[in-house]
C-alpha cells in the first residue's frame, strides 16, 4: 500500500511538473490520461471502503 501512494505522489509530481513547464503543452493529454484512469480507480477504492 506504502508503495502504491509514492506511486500517486509520483505521477501528481509529474503532472505538476508538466502543467507548469508549458500549459499549452500537449502533455496535458497525459494529465488528461492519468485523470481518467485515476478517478475510476479512487470510486472503486471507496465503494470497496
Amino acid at each position: 500500500m506504502s508503495s502504491f501512494s509514492v506511486k500517486l505522489e509520483t505521477i501528481k509530481d509529474l503532472n505538476t511538473e508538466m502543467y507548469l513547464s508549458d500549459p499549452s503543452s500537449p502533455k496535458i493529454s497525459y494529465r488528461v490520461i492519468v485523470f481518467i484512469v485515476l478517478v475510476p480507480f479512487i470510486f472503486v477504492i471507496f465503494n470497496a471502503n
